[in-house]
């Protein structure tokens, strides 16, 4: 077995020979009007329609988890309390353009608490409402429960292409589980990396890092910890990164712990950043995204709730003699929080790799 240790040492060493960066940035995200796709690093996916005004009365979602029995779900959310998770006789009622009108009651509604909204029952993907979806310009719904009626209308401009943009973060394109990008292939196998949504995801013999309330990374509850982005990236069966959410978030900053694991070993990663002296580490970091491709990892600390300022960073996972180590591949900080943003964090100042007289003066102690 090879020897771990994840000693500053090393990891200093990393980041000073680290690889030239990439600007690609980790994440999926994108708009299509007013409809949004957001995954996780898991691959876990939700299309939801974004109106900051709410003029329609209403939202809509369309959730969707990785792995080839994933089923396709629509849920809505209402306003008001009475809407709202203790509703024993809500009804909704859906009508889509080229579909027939679809009630459900009590026994085909499920609330989701994590989005407060309500799962409709059946799989979109294989009932055929996902092609009313895709070809229909609204979603008219009428709701009743404890007395009230709520009517709302839902333009469907984006669907399409948000869900065709699903499709491709699932890797489902060309697939015969592909939601509108249907193919001949059989389903994708599921990804290395999954999302940790429950404290028994975590290995055993760290848990109570995170479940005891006075531990370094207690105050946690099972929901708030699913919802924080948390995941495992497995390279194989003995072997694997575990990125866990730290602690109770700030208003715009959530804190991040790691550990590597490798046969029985299972040991807590230094994140290698840069210092005013020079090249020092970190057990924390915040706001955490990954990129299965490149298998590199994002940061960025936001100095103040604009994002106007802060640090980014971005890291390899790099294989080494000793196991998996993080190798800095760049840090930029901005400390002027002045609302300019410039090209964004990346374009910020560079702490890493140092360039000019500083990065010369470095290279030759090198």
């Amino acid at each position: 077995m090879r020897n771990l240790n994840w000693t500053a040492g090393i990891l200093i060493g990393a980041a000073l020979t680290a690889a030239p960066f990439s600007s690609a940035l980790a994440g999926a995200f994108k708009s299509f009007g007013k409809w949004e796709v957001s995954c996780t690093n898991g691959r876990n996916c939700e299309l939801r329609f974004f109106d900051t005004d709410n003029k329609a009365g209403a939202n809509a979602f369309v959730l969707r988890d990785i792995g080839p029995t994933a089923p396709a779900t629509l849920a809505i959310g209402l306003p008001g309390d009475v809407f709202g998770e203790t509703a024993k006789d809500l009804t909704i009622t859906l009508s889509i353009e080229g579909g027939a009108e679809q009630s459900f009651g009590p026994d085909k509604l499920t609330f989701d608490a994590t989005n407060s909204v309500w799962r409709l029952a059946g799989d979109i993907a294989t009932n055929g409402t996902v092609e009313t979806l895709r070809k229909g310009k609204t979603i008219a719904l009428t709701a009743h429960a404890g007395g009230q009626t709520v009517k709302a209308t839902i333009p469907l401009e984006g669907m399409a292409a948000s869900l065709l943009f699903l499709d491709d973060i699932q890797n489902r394109v060309g697939h015969t589980d592909a939601l509108v990008s249907k193919g001949d292939k059989p389903p994708s196998a599921l990804p290395p990396v999954t999302d940790i949504r429950k404290f028994s995801d975590l290995p055993a013999s760290i848990r109570t890092n995170f479940t005891d309330e006075d531990a370094t990374c207690g105050g946690l509850d099972e929901g708030t910890l699913a919802a924080l982005g948390g995941f495992t990236r497995r390279y194989a069966e003995k072997e694997a990164l575990y990125v866990i959410p730290c602690g109770a978030p700030g208003a715009y900053n959530v804190p991040f712990v790691a550990y590597y694991e490798l046969e029985s070993m299972l040991e807590q990663v230094q994140f290698p950043v840069m210092a005013k002296e020079g090249p020092s580490v970190s057990s924390t970091s915040y706001n955490l995204d990954y990129d299965e491709k490149s298998d590199t990892m994002t940061s960025f600390f936001k100095g103040r709730g604009l994002g106007d300022c802060g640090s980014f960073y971005k890291w390899k996972i790099s294989e080494g003699g000793a196991g998996r180590a993080l190798v800095l591949l760049k840090e930029t900080d901005k400390d002027d929080c002045d609302g300019k943003y410039g090209d964004g964090p990346e374009s910020w100042p560079a702490a890493w790799p140092m360039s000019g007289a500083a990065g010369q003066k470095a290279k030759s102690k090198g």
